[in-house]
């Protein structure tokens, strides 16, 4: 649902800068929208969306070979050895590349997209998986090692990357009921926000916008009041600008706790005046 909105929006962006909406529908896939979630049928639906989305504006895009940046999270627990020692081939730089991101996504599935994946040398990465595909002679492991890690370097550099923009619905649970091996890893790297993940979210999303950038999602509202959320709540005043928020209550979405949407600007500016509505 976020990225179809998201898609309609920037249409009319485009429109107001004389492309057409033919014209816009490829930029924006290709350009402006990524997509991640831990559950495969979840990208599977949002993916199968964006195409249809895309479909809606360009009666010829499925032709066009375009493929959405939305992806299931992977990890690098069961990768063949055998195919990254052959796409690695040899060469340091690729090596140091995989090895980084093979690091960086062990066990994946279990934490999503709160793990801090580097950037490393994707454009090599890239380079590298044409030249697998473009051999003359394809080797035992060549269609192996393109199935295998092309999906998995796309959604390295998706986690990597520095956004404008960075919207989603978090997930909700707090830390009592967060296994060992998530809630060692949210205390050794978001100490500020590990009590609940739709906090260690906010610190998350943060991060992977640019400077200036936005981060807008729905929350429950734990961090507005508890004193558990004393030292997020200075930061967040300190380093970014809350530039609206609509604080629901209960119900909105039936049987709820209570829940809150905002906007937070990257980067504070001083006096900046936000929007509030308690409802």
């Amino acid at each position: 649902h976020i990225l179809c909105v998201l898609f309609d929006v920037l249409v009319n962006i485009y429109e107001d800068y004389g492309y057409t909406a033919r014209e816009a529908a490829v930029s924006i896939v290709q350009n402006n929208l990524w997509g991640l979630d831990i559950d495969d049928r979840a990208a599977q639906l949002a993916y199968f969306a964006v195409m249809m989305k895309a479909r809606q504006y360009d009666r010829r895009f499925f032709s066009k070979g375009v493929q959405p940046h939305v992806y299931a999270i992977l990890e690098s627990n069961n990768l063949d050895p055998h195919c990254i020692e052959y796409f690695t081939d040899g060469r340091k730089d690729l090596k140091s590349a995989m090895d980084t991101l093979v690091k960086e996504l062990h066990d994946a599935k279990e934490y999503g997209s709160i793990l801090n994946v580097a950037q490393v040398d994707f454009p090599a990465l890239y380079a590298r998986l044409d030249e697998i595909r473009n051999e003359a002679v394809p080797n035992i492991y060549s269609y192996q090692t393109i199935d295998a890690l092309l999906p998995f370097i796309q959604v390295g550099q998706a986690m990597s990357q520095k956004y404008h923009a960075v919207v989603t619905n978090p997930p909700y649970m707090g830390s009592s009921n967060m296994g060992n091996t998530l809630s060692d890893h949210v205390k050794k790297y978001y100490p500020k926000t590990k009590y609940d993940l739709s906090t260690v979210f906010m610190e998350k999303t943060l991060e992977m916008s640019q400077r200036n950038g936005i981060v807008s999602m729905i929350n429950i509202p734990v961090w507005m009041f508890l004193s558990s959320f004393a030292k997020m709540r200075t930061d967040l005043v300190k380093n970014s600008t809350i530039v609206n928020m609509a604080h629901f209550g209960r119900g909105v979405f039936g049987s709820d706790f209570g829940t809150t949407a905002f906007c937070i600007k990257k980067g504070n500016v001083n006096d900046y005046q936000g929007f509030y509505m308690k409802l």
